[in-house]
């Protein structure tokens, strides 16, 4: 056999290749030889005319997305084998952006952002508010019907971005309850106001208390005890106790004048009425 040797070879040199454009074919026939490069096929349809050895990247693509499936298609009455180390994938040439959302599934990351603000998210039913999230017209459809039970975590704090939630039914509040008060079920089970005093001193001493605003010296063991935040229903329970400076014997506490916002205790022993050191408190709506 002859051979051309490249000193015999001349007037030739690289040109360049003007593509202006290209078609995609009808159909394409797969099975015909080994496909061992990272290649793409432009076609319509694809039909599997024997076995499909693939030992890179096989792409079988359409110029773009005319709404049609990209179809591959078998022989019926054959069978043939798609095997190989490689890959087999569908795809466009060229790219149809999405103009909607709508039926896409996922997770939208940290570094998005909307112009104008993100703001079609509608009712969150699950899922988690990050740290980050803050109150304002952003958060004002939070609403008693959709925080009817669960747990307020301990870095939730008041504010505007709080002040739509209403009555929360059940849950647990971790915070401070420094000037919390509480109605309903909640208000019976917790106590509504409560005050440590001494009235054997001059002026009367409030030691420590809870939804007090004052109380007044009324005379010998008889106090007047103004609360701050009062009680919806004047029909609510007190509860006293003493630290008595004397002998203790046949000892009473009686409570009279009893508002929503104020009561008097009077204190006897034996009959006789006696300053000392006391407790009370109140429960109740």
């Amino acid at each position: 056999m002859a051979y051309l040797k490249s000193s015999q070879i001349t007037g030739l040199s690289a040109k360049d290749v003007d593509v202006k454009g290209f078609t995609q074919a009808a159909s394409i026939n797969l099975g015909d030889r080994l496909y061992s490069e990272h290649e793409v096929l432009l076609a319509d349809a694809y039909n599997i005319t024997g076995d499909v050895t693939i030992s890179d990247n096989l792409i079988l693509a359409k110029l773009s997305d005319d709404g049609n499936a990209i179809t591959v298609t078998g022989n019926a009455s054959t069978t043939q084998t798609i095997s190989g180390s490689g890959s087999l994938e569908g795809s466009t040439f060229a790219q149809t952006p999405n103009a909607s959302l709508t039926g896409m599934t996922g997770e939208i990351g940290s570094a998005v952002t909307g112009s104008p603000a993100i703001t079609g998210f509608g009712t969150v039913t699950s899922g988690t508010l990050g740290s980050g999230v803050t109150g304002g017209s952003g958060l004002n459809a939070v609403s008693p019907a959709n925080l009817a039970s669960g747990v307020l975590p301990v870095g939730v704090t008041g504010g505007s971005g709080l002040t739509a939630l209403g009555t929360v039914a059940t849950g647990t509040f971790n915070g401070t309850l420094d000037s919390t008060t509480f109605s309903g079920d909640a208000g019976k089970k917790t106590v509504h106001s409560w005050c440590r005093f001494r009235d054997n001193a001059t002026p009367i001493v409030i030691r420590r208390s809870f939804n007090i605003s004052s109380i007044t010296d009324l005379g010998t063991g008889y106090t007047g005890i103004t609360i701050d935040n009062p009680h919806t229903d004047a029909d609510y329970t007190i509860a006293h106790s003493h630290i008595s400076q004397y002998s203790n014997a046949g000892d009473s506490i009686n409570t009279t004048g009893q508002t929503a916002s104020y009561y008097t205790m009077k204190y006897y022993e034996g009959g006789t009425a006696r300053d000392g050191e006391f407790r009370t408190a109140t429960f109740g709506d």
